[in-house]
């Protein structure tokens, strides 16, 4: 499976055709420093001046590269497939040599990060007991309003709806994190 980037993040990571290969490594430790930590504006501004071009330059480089690392961990590419997702960006030989260690060395920890950094999504088990409690209000309201079994019916499909309509959001967000 090949990675595809976007035009902003393939802009987002030329500088890295610029640079040497030991640059770009430091660009990948920062990186993952960017997920371990968070952002740290000393450390761009600092690679600016070294390289003379804007912070905002280094921050846009580093972000593309945890990007990339993320995508590439998540999806768990193979070797072969990153080496090959990242021979589209036109960088050195060199370059996507010291790319492809970067992401073998680190894809596990990166993996473990993601992992740490998921949200605690609510689970599908014991959701019964709120379609139990949907058509129960569902039921009394129809008793104490209308003695109607067409209604009855009515709002049993509504409460039906709704609970059906909580169990897609939750698998939606699950599925976003996986």
């Amino acid at each position: 499976m090949l990675l595809v980037l976007s035009e902003e993040h393939r802009e987002h990571l030329q500088i890295l055709t610029r640079v040497g290969g030991a640059v770009v490594g430091e660009f990948g430790r920062i990186a993952i420093e960017f997920l371990r930590r968070g952002s740290n504006p000393k450390v761009y501004e600092g690679a600016a001046r070294k390289l003379e071009v804007s912070s905002t330059t280094i921050q846009q480089a580093v972000e593309g590269l945890t990007y990339l690392l993320c995508e590439s961990s998540k999806l768990m590419i193979s070797e072969f497939d990153f080496q090959h997702s990242v021979l589209v960006l036109g960088f050195p030989e060199e370059i996507n040599k010291v790319l492809l260690q970067l992401y073998l060395d680190n894809r596990k920890e990166i993996c473990q990060i993601l992992t740490e950094l998921e949200p605690d999504l609510s689970h599908y088990h014991n959701m019964e007991w709120r379609l139990d409690v949907q058509l129960f209000t569902c039921t009394q309201q129809g008793k104490d309003q209308r003695k109607n079994p067409k209604h009855r019916i009515n709002d049993f499909n509504k409460a039906l709806d709704a609970f059906t309509a909580e169990l897609i959001k939750y698998e939606i967000e699950a599925n976003m994190y996986l």
